[in-house]
C-alpha cells in the first residue's frame, strides 16, 4: 500500500538508541522491509476493540486519536516478513509534507482466524493496550506536524520533567546509593533535569532551562548560585544524547565512575521495559510512557512510574493539558 514512500524518521534518527541499534543502516531496512511487506490492520480487525475503547472512555483524546487512525494517518501493521524490535513500538515518518506514523503490531498482539468465518482474521489485543499504542502514535504524530505546540507547554513540561528525573535517579540510586550523598545526588539531579527539558523536550531559552532544571522535585538544594556553576560547565559539554550525559554526570562523583551508557541502558529496559527504550531521548516516546502510565497499559512498567510519578505535582491535570495542544 505504501512501497514508494520514503522513510525519513522524525524523532529518532540522532539519538543514541537508534544510531547503535542502525549500524551499517541496519533498522531503517529492517522498519522499511516491515512497511513494505505487512498486513494493514484497518477497523474490522479491532472493531471489538473499537467498541470497547469507546464504550469505557479510556481518554478524553480518544475521538481524535481514533479518527487518525480511521484516515490513515496513524496505520497499524502487522508484518508478514521482518519483525521490529519492541524497542519501537510506533514509527513516525514524513514524504514531503506528509506525515504518517506506523504502529508495529507483531510484538504485541497476534492475527487470529474468526472461528465463525475461516475467510477472516481479527487481532488479538485488549483494548487498553491497543489504545495505548495508538495514543502514543497519535502524539508522535501530532508532534511531527506541530512541535512548538507541545515544548511551548509548560504544563506539560513540568511533570515530564519531574517524571523523567525520577525514573533516571531511582536507577542510579538503587545501582550506586547516590542518596548517600546529597550534594552528588542533588547535582545528578539537576544534570538529568536540564538534560531533559534541553535535549528531550527541546527548550531553547537558556535562562528559562536553567530555572526550570532546578525546580525539579528531584533537587533538595536548588540555589541559584550552588547549581550556577555546575549549569555552565553542563552547557560547555554541548550534551545533546543519553551517553553524553551518562559521560558528564560520571565525573560528579565516584560513585558514578564505573557508569556506561550501555549498562545504564540495561538497567533502564529492565526496570522500565522494552517499549521505553527511546523515551530516554525523544519527547514522543516519552510522552507514550506517561500516557501509558495513566491508562494503565501494562505494556511498559506502568505500576512503577505511577508510583514514581504518584506525588509530581501537576499530573492530576496531566491530560487537562495535553488536550489543550492537541
Amino acid at each position: 500500500m505504501y512501497n514508494d514512500e520514503v522513510f525519513e524518521e522524525v524523532a529518532l534518527s540522532d539519538t543514541f538508541i537508534y544510531k547503535s541499534f542502525n549500524r551499517n543502516a541496519e533498522m531503517s531496512t529492517i522498519l522499511l522491509s516491515a512497511v513494505k511487506d505487512s498486513i494493514i490492520i484497518n477497523e474490522k480487525y479491532i472493531d471489538e476493540q473499537l467498541l470497547t475503547i469507546k464504550r469505557i472512555k479510556l481518554s478524553p483524546i480518544q475521538d481524535n486519536v481514533i479518527s487518525a487512525f480511521l484516515e490513515g494517518n496513524i496505520v497499524i501493521i502487522y508484518s508478514n516478513v521482518k519483525k521490529v524490535p519492541s524497542i519501537i513500538p510506533f514509527f513516525t515518518t514524513r514524504q514531503g509534507n506528509h506525515v504518517r506514523t506506523y504502529i508495529f503490531m507483531n510484538n504485541f498482539g497476534k492475527l487470529v482466524k474468526d472461528k465463525n468465518d475461516l475467510n477472516h482474521q481479527y487481532l488479538e489485543i485488549p483494548a487498553k493496550h491497543l489504545y495505548a499504542l495508538m495514543e502514543g502514535a497519535y502524539i508522535s504524530y501530532q508532534y511531527a506536524l506541530y512541535p512548538n505546540k507541545i515544548v511551548r507547554s509548560i504544563g506539560l513540561m513540568k511533570p515530564c520533567a519531574d517524571t523523567y528525573t525520577s525514573m533516571v535517579m531511582r536507577i542510579l540510586n538503587k545501582e550506586y546509593a547516590l542518596s548517600m550523598d546529597m550534594d552528588a545526588y542533588d547535582k545528578v539531579a539537576f544534570c538529568v533535569s536540564q538534560f531533559f527539558i534541553e535535549s528531550v523536550w527541546g527548550l531553547t531559552n537558556g535562562e528559562q532551562i536553567f530555572a526550570y532544571a532546578r525546580q525539579n522535585k528531584n533537587i533538595k538544594n536548588n540555589n541559584a548560585n550552588y547549581l550556577g556553576a555546575l549549569h555552565d560547565e553542563y552547557d560547555e559539554h554541548n550534551i545533546s544524547s543519553i551517553d553524553g550525559l551518562i559521560d558528564f554526570i560520571k565525573t560528579i562523583t565516584p560513585r558514578l565512575s564505573s557508569l556506561s551508557p550501555r549498562y545504564f541502558y540495561q538497567r533502564w529496559i529492565e526496570t522500565y521495559k522494552y517499549s521505553t527504550s527511546f523515551a530516554m531521548e525523544s519527547l514522543p516516546y516519552f510522552m507514550y510512557v506517561m500516557t501509558s502510565t495513566i491508562i494503565g497499559s501494562f505494556l511498559i512498567n506502568s505500576p512503577l512510574i505511577a508510583d514514581i510519578s504518584k506525588d509530581v505535582k501537576g499530573i492530576r491535570n496531566y491530560y487537562i493539558e495535553l488536550e489543550k495542544v492537541l
